[in-house]
């Protein structure tokens, strides 16, 4: 079968049971309206799209050790944003897959605000080239993952803050370093745990204040959190990880020590849950930067849940990894031209060098999981985020 059958193939005849265990798969508002704009029986096989996450205003959490200043009790908000990889509609099977990485979030009803996938901040100004407005129907859109982050309540997507380089930066929680939420069905049915200097702290709705969260042993050795089928997954500083139930809250241990003591990232790849260890040196001081911890290698473990350890792996076959301090995620190399699979892009300000004759660009590292070398990230990469490709363009 040639690809323009493929293309032209009537999908609309799909059984209802089969359509509605696809659905089961859908997890963004984007990936519904597409899903359901196929036809009737799709149309009806699927829930509506659920409202845009509205952000939810919260005490925000107490900071000690920064003066009363911040020490003071105030209000802050949750937002959300969701990153995406977008595609053509018609792409020509033919030639390479075109696809861009993007990041936005959705304060408004169908009002949608590009943010910087590498960080928490916000694009603009944009390309005279970008348009106004983008019609999710004119494109292959699929949600990689959520982030959650705690912001001023002052903090606006419209408002003009401190910009570098094309970057609006936010102003953010002090302390706060990673937030997960448990569940957005409502605004009344979820947990949210925070990470803040290597601890947990949480709140339920209704509450007025955020509360510690210990784990026995683990006090101030909290490297990550995620979100992962159903449950909050913690891993420390030992490589022991624990499970926490967002209902009851009780901590299951979930897989014993790995690993030697680098930073470590839990990233979810292909429905598995990975552990990414990253080693790190100190460069000599120099004047106007001092020491800066400098990424050497990492080393990638896989969570084995029936054997309850981390067994580590030597390759990612077809994956790129993502690892941030605030998000991490995977994607297909295939589905961008020049980049190589089996390969780490690490983001983190704790592994840069101030010094700009050896600075990573935008300060990602890629780590070749096949040699076990660090290189600076080069356009191949980069491109994944910005600028926007050119098939995205304004009307002519």
């Amino acid at each position: 079968m040639s690809s323009s059958s493929r293309l032209k193939r009537d999908w609309s005849g799909l059984q209802e049971d089969l359509l509605i265990e696809i659905s089961k798969h859908i997890h963004t508002r984007f990936e519904s309206i597409k899903f359901r704009s196929v036809c009737q029986s799709w149309r009806s096989s699927a829930a509506l799209p659920k409202p845009p996450f509205k952000p939810i205003i919260l005490p925000r959490p107490i900071v000690t050790g920064y003066g009363s200043k911040y020490s003071r009790p105030h209000l802050c908000k949750l937002v959300e944003s969701t990153i995406y990889t977008i595609r053509p509609k018609d792409q020509n099977q033919a030639h390479p897959p075109k696809c861009w990485i993007i990041k936005v979030e959705e304060d408004t009803p169908n009002v949608i605000h590009l943010m910087d996938p590498l960080s928490r901040n916000f694009m603009s100004p944009k390309p005279k080239t970008f348009p106004k407005g983008l019609n999710v129907l004119d494109f292959n859109i699929y949600g990689i993952c959520k982030e959650y982050l705690l912001v001023s309540v002052k903090d606006s997507l419209t408002q003009k803050g401190y910009q570098s380089k094309g970057i609006y930066l936010r102003t953010m929680i002090l302390g706060i370093q990673k937030v997960v939420v448990s569940s957005v069905a409502s605004n009344n049915d979820f947990v949210i745990m925070a990470l803040r200097s290597l601890n947990l702290i949480f709140i339920r709705p209704g509450n007025e204040t955020w509360t510690n969260f210990d784990i026995a042993g683990e006090t101030g050795c909290i490297s990550d959190i995620v979100h992962y089928m159903g449950k909050f997954v913690v891993v420390c500083n030992s490589g022991r990880g624990f499970l926490i139930d967002p209902c009851t809250l009780s901590v299951t241990l979930l897989v014993d020590r790995a690993g030697y003591g680098g930073t470590k990232r839990l990233v979810e790849s292909n429905g598995h849950l990975f552990l990414v260890e990253i080693f790190s040196n100190v460069s000599p001081w120099r004047h106007g930067t001092g020491g800066q911890f400098l990424p050497i290698v990492c080393e990638v473990f896989r969570l084995f849940e029936g054997k309850e350890q981390w067994v580590q792996v030597d390759s990612l076959a077809d994956s790129v990894f993502l690892v941030c301090p605030e998000c991490s995620f995977s994607v297909s190399a295939f589905d961008f031209p020049g980049c190589k699979g089996n390969c780490i892009l690490l983001k983190d300000y704790n592994f840069v060098t101030l010094d700009k004759d050896d600075a990573f660009d935008r300060n990602i590292g890629v780590f070749n999981l096949i040699d076990g070398t660090f290189e600076a990230a080069d356009s191949s990469y980069l491109q994944l985020f910005w600028p926007p490709p050119t098939w995205i363009s304004a009307p002519k």
